[in-house]
């Protein structure tokens, strides 16, 4: 009975580890992350809390089991790393808010930066005056069309 408590243990303990590494990771790729859209940072976002809500269950689960340790010192060993990783969860949650913080800030400088360099882009540039001349060319045509309709209206009367 006992080789069972000690298999689950390292089982639940493993996988505490293999999800606090995930989420750790995941917080990395956000910092690592230059030319992220919203939505994917939202996205990414969703997938961290996700795999944080599964933590805090593992975390739980380990709880229970200490809890159902018959020897104290054992039982007050678990709940100490009980503890730990539930402040370790914390501070998974405050890197995350940071990196997210840290994502939108760049997010910022860099339309700042574009809207302040007046989008030069050559690419732009031939994109805005193709879409001026489609629109001036429209413009034009409904005005004489309107023009001979009028005409032609008034001399049927």
């Amino acid at each position: 009975m006992q080789n069972l408590n000690l298999a689950q243990l390292q089982v639940y303990q493993q996988d505490i580890l293999k999800a606090d590494i995930a989420v750790k990771n995941h917080i990395e790729g956000i910092r690592q992350q230059n030319f992220m859209s919203q939505k994917e940072i939202a996205q990414c976002t969703r997938d961290i809390k996700e795999q944080m809500a599964k933590l805090a269950h593992l975390i739980n689960a380990l709880e229970k089991f200490a809890n159902k340790i018959s020897f104290r010192n054992d039982r007050i060993e678990l709940l100490t790393q009980v503890k730990e990783h539930r402040n370790e969860l914390e501070k998974n949650r405050q890197m995350l808010r940071q990196a997210i913080f840290e994502f939108l800030k760049v997010m910022e400088e860099q339309s700042r930066n574009y809207l302040l360099q007046g989008g030069d882009d050559s690419q732009d540039i031939e994109f805005r005056n193709r879409r001026r001349r489609a629109e001036n060319l429209k413009t034009q045509t409904l005005k004489v069309f309107f023009k001979y309709f009028f005409v032609f209206l008034l001399s049927k009367l």
